[in-house]
């Protein structure tokens, strides 16, 4: 996974799993199934001093506190090569669910996943599966992998395929932010989803971190408005129950 700071390495993320997809098939992202949570009240939490840590430190406060979260709610929406790519994740320590749209030569898809340890499951529609392959493989492949896969989940190794390089735990996530471009300052303050917050600026875009509670990330904006992309963090520490779809076609078993 490639590092790149602020101005999301999320890019690299979803591209490997774009094209992850060829050879292997097609591949999807499944619903959360439970409806939004809150994190806990902003009145309830006290202040945790981050804003008066040097930059470096602010970083590293606000990786430790997103990795040792149980989980958290990863939304990302990136632009690469004039592309939009999007996710929304709900990452824990023992697996993770959620949706990704990424275009596949011109033509979107959306696709639900879910990955615990090795094994993950990606579901799509026929069209998604289509799009996906026929992009890969040419028309005949794509139709064909639609008719087969269209509305199934679909079984296959984390290590390939569209999961490849999807985050399997806060850890993972605090990893795509570790390192910056260029030296990073202390921003201004900053209310996130109605929790104060602190930025920390580098020439990627700016963090904004909670200055009650724990120090975890809430936002990352790029440096210019224009850019229209960013990544949200929030639902932290909420239970999220993660398990395998039942009848799943095994794509390993597939001639």
């Amino acid at each position: 996974m490639r590092k790149s700071g602020f101005s999301l390495a999320v890019t690299a993320v979803l591209l490997t799993a774009a094209c992850g997809s060829s050879g292997n098939g097609p591949s999807s992202l499944p619903s959360t199934g439970s409806s939004p949570i809150t994190s806990p009240s902003p009145t309830a939490l006290t202040p945790n001093g981050v804003g008066k840590k040097a930059p470096k430190a602010m970083l590293a406060a606000a990786m430790k506190a997103l990795s040792g979260s149980s989980s958290v709610r990863f939304k990302a929406n990136v632009v690469d090569q004039k592309q939009r790519i999007t996710m929304d994740l709900q990452v824990t320590r023992t697996g993770t669910k959620g949706t990704v749209s990424m275009p596949f030569k011109g033509k979107r898809g959306t696709m639900q996943l879910i990955v615990l340890g090795k094994e993950s499951y990606v579901q799509g529609t026929g069209q998604f599966w289509q799009n996906a392959i026929g992009a890969e493989k040419g028309p005949a492949a794509g139709k064909l992998a639609g008719q087969m896969f269209g509305g199934h989940w679909v079984k296959m190794p984390t290590s390939s395929g569209m999961a490849q390089g999807m985050p399997a735990s806060p850890a993972d996530v605090a990893k795509m932010f570790t390192s910056t471009t260029g030296p990073l300052k202390k921003g201004k303050p900053k209310t996130v989803d109605g929790r104060p917050a602190i930025g920390l600026i580098s020439s990627d875009g700016t963090m904004y971190i909670a200055t009650t509670g724990d120090p975890v990330p809430l936002l990352v904006a790029p440096a210019k408005a224009a850019q229209k992309q960013q990544a949200t963090f929030s639902d932290y520490d909420v239970p999220v129950p993660i398990t395998a779809p039942a009848g799943a076609l095994d794509l390993t078993k597939l001639k």
